[in-house]
């Protein structure tokens, strides 16, 4: 049957009637002066040039037809640009049939990458050659495994800081060892839907020895739910079956921190000679589980003295490792750090904080911010593990848990207002201190004066009394 061309249709040179139920369409057009092997999938195009060689030669054409199977070129060299057309053709057609018969729904962009992949001798059409396209190829539509997408959402969405680069490689094998479990190793993200991330919840708070919080498992869902909307967002999945999923939790307000007590442990002691346990805290039989990491020595006093120095100036891992001295300044008599957090740079909060004695003395002990050590992030973290044993600490001892000191000591012991606390954590808000400091006694005892009240002598003289609360977060009321 012959199925001819019109030239009315300028840019068209010829339909490639492929003859078999698919989804694939392939056409030669001629864009801006290019000839281009136009590759449609679901309506999704691609377009794929020609060797130049040919574009040279068929830019002097004036026409193709179909006939019989063969392209028909009517000039100078006909046979062989025929040939290498037929051969491109058969080429787009072999790298959707090798990807579509290992599993995978090709998009048009995936076939012009895996043509071009075999076509340079990168990949083979076999498994092993669509095995190797998917895992060191761009991420491109089709069928990817979840958690290929995961770990692309890790490594390319945005740059993260090591410490939550880490979280996250967490997270990633957290949804690993479920598929594993249920025995869907390589379950297709497209097909992840709310039931089974239902089964995932239910698996996580049933994972170890201890329940998970749920504010933990609710950090792994958020990261899937949105690794998946970024891909499906950039068409690299074709459908998104858990964006309207919700898990419902109580969310927990994290409240540790170090108490004077501890703080002055921590500046008293020489940590380069063997300490042992903090005075009352009853060493253990065996010995200390966790990181292999000394108990003392000159690396564990440089992370003692960082983590002091997080104690007053509130600032976290990343932010202490950024600091320099051009955010140290001097004003009105006193030193003052100024630097806008890389957590909310976006929000261009700025953390103001006017330096005691204790933070200047360890920005003084390394000759100034620029000087101060720097330590990797697993080696710190380790550390200071090992340090929170040796203090007999319930909870893990992080620079977070120096931010919370930070307010603690703010409401409770210097007795500075909400707005001059956020204000020195580089907070927006007053409402987010909530999650860092509760009033305890010490800042009861300093805030609440009451004024022309004797010894208590009965219910009367209760009722009389009138306290006098300033700049407290969460106090709880008594009386009239």
């Amino acid at each position: 049957m012959l199925e001819r061309v019109y030239y009315a249709q300028p840019k068209l040179l010829i339909v490639m009637n492929t003859n078999i139920k698919s989804p694939i369409k392939l056409l030669f057009w001629k864009l801006e002066g290019d000839v281009t092997l136009r590759i449609t999938i679901d309506g999704v195009v691609a377009n794929m040039k020609i060797p130049k060689n040919l574009r040279d030669q068929i830019s002097y054409m004036h026409g193709l037809n179909w006939m019989g199977g063969k392209e028909l070129y009517q000039g100078p060299g006909a046979m062989k640009i025929n040939a290498a057309l037929w051969e491109m053709k058969q080429g787009a057609k072999v790298a959707y049939g090798t990807l579509n018969g290992y599993g995978v729904s090709p998009s048009s962009k995936m076939v012009k990458e895996f043509y071009r992949g075999l076509e340079k001798g990168l990949y083979s059409d076999d498994s092993k050659g669509v095995a190797k396209y998917l895992k060191q190829g761009r991420l491109v539509g089709g069928k990817r495994a979840l958690i290929d997408l995961l770990k692309w959402y890790k490594d390319n969405s945005v740059r993260l800081e090591p410490g939550t680069k880490s979280t996250r490689q967490t997270y990633i094998n957290n949804i690993e060892k479920f598929l594993a479990t249920v025995g869907k190793p390589e379950l297709p993200a497209d097909s992840f839907n709310r039931a089974m991330m239902k089964r995932f919840v239910d698996w996580m708070r049933n994972k170890g020895k201890k329940p998970l919080k749920d504010s933990y498992i609710n950090e792994n869902i958020v990261f899937i739910k949105s690794a998946m909307k970024e891909g499906y967002d950039r068409e690299f999945i074709h459908e998104n079956l858990i964006a309207n999923f919700a898990f419902k939790f109580t969310r927990d307000v994290h409240t540790d921190h170090l108490t004077i007590d501890q703080l002055q442990w921590l500046r008293s002691t020489d940590f380069t000679k063997p300490t042992g346990f903090m005075p009352g805290v009853e060493e253990p039989l065996e010995p200390l589980k966790g990181p292999a990491v000394p108990c003392y020595g000159e690396k564990m006093q440089v992370v003692v003295d960082l983590m002091i120095l997080c104690c007053y100036t509130a600032f976290h891992y990343c932010d202490r490792e950024g600091l320099q001295d051009e955010h140290y300044s001097f004003w009105r008599n006193n030193y003052w750090i100024e630097k806008v957090r890389r957590k909310t740079k976006r929000h261009k909060a700025k953390a103001m904080i006017k330096l005691r004695p204790e933070a200047i003395a360890i920005i003084e002990k390394y000759g100034g911010l620029s000087n101060l050590p720097r330590l990797p992030y697993r080696t710190n973290a380790n550390y200071l593990i090992k340090l929170g044993q040796l203090m007999g600490l319930p909870y893990t001892l992080t620079t977070g848990i120096g931010r919370n000191t930070f307010a603690y000591q703010c409401l409770n012991i210097w007795g500075h207002s909400l707005g001059v606390t956020a204000t020195m954590m580089g907070l927006k808000s007053v409402n987010t201190i909530c999650k860092y400091a509760e009033v305890e006694k010490e800042g009861v005892d300093r805030e609440v004066n009451y004024e022309n009240v004797g010894l208590y002598s009965g219910p009367q003289v209760v009722q009389q009394c009138k306290p006098v609360v300033h700049g407290i977060f969460r106090v709880f009321r008594t009386g009239a």
